[in-house]
Parts: structure tokens; C-alpha cells; sequence
């Protein structure tokens, strides 16, 4: 019988850089799809601190997006980015919202 073989651990920089990466990808994606991204094997106890680290050093942002779904659903979704792509994509629903209008 085999021994089973723990998976490595990730250290700390090396979810920052997956995190870093994964929001150059896929510029706003909520906290499920993070979750998604980093894989099953990186546990949410461990991948929170290292966000919250990035968003205190100001290089993601994190905000609250109020919507009304097309069944009529008031939903409040957590949304991330790096820094510089909030206002870009602030500025892109806007028109967004004009066009649809």
C-alpha cells in the first residue's frame, strides 16, 4: 500500500502572484470566481489573509456592486480588481448602462 503524498503547500507570494495574475486575466471577478481560479487545493483560510493583505497595500480593490437582475432580484455582488482597472471599469458600465438605455 502506497503512502499518500500531501500536496505542497503555497506559500503566502506565491498566492499573491496567482491572485495578481488571475485579475490580469479576468479584470473583475467576484470572490467565488478567485476561489475558482486559485484551485480546490488552496483553501480559503489561507488565500483570504493574502488578499486582504493586497487590498490594505492598495494593489486590489474590492467594492460592492447593487444590482437588479433580470428576475427582478436586488443583488449585492463583491467584486475585485487591481487597483487601476476599477475607474476603467466604472467608466465602462456607465456607457454600458447609456447604450442599454
Amino acid at each position: 500500500m502506497e503512502a499518500e503524498v500531501a500536496a505542497p503547500t503555497k506559500t503566502q507570494e506565491e498566492i499573491a502572484e496567482k491572485i495578481r495574475y488571475l485579475l490580469t486575466e479576468y479584470p473583475v471577478i467576484s470572490q467565488s470566481m478567485l476561489q475558482y481560479g486559485l484551485g480546490p487545493t488552496t483553501k480559503a483560510e489561507t488565500w483570504r489573509p493574502v488578499l486582504d493583505d493586497l487590498i490594505e497595500k492598495g494593489e486590489v480593490v474590492s467594492w460592492v456592486d447593487e444590482r437588479v437582475s433580470p428576475a427582478g432580484r436586488h443583488q449585492a455582488l463583491r467584486k475585485l480588481a487591481l487597483a487601476p482597472v476599477k475607474e476603467l471599469y466604472a467608466n465602462f458600465m456607465d456607457e454600458l448602462a447609456k447604450v442599454l438605455a
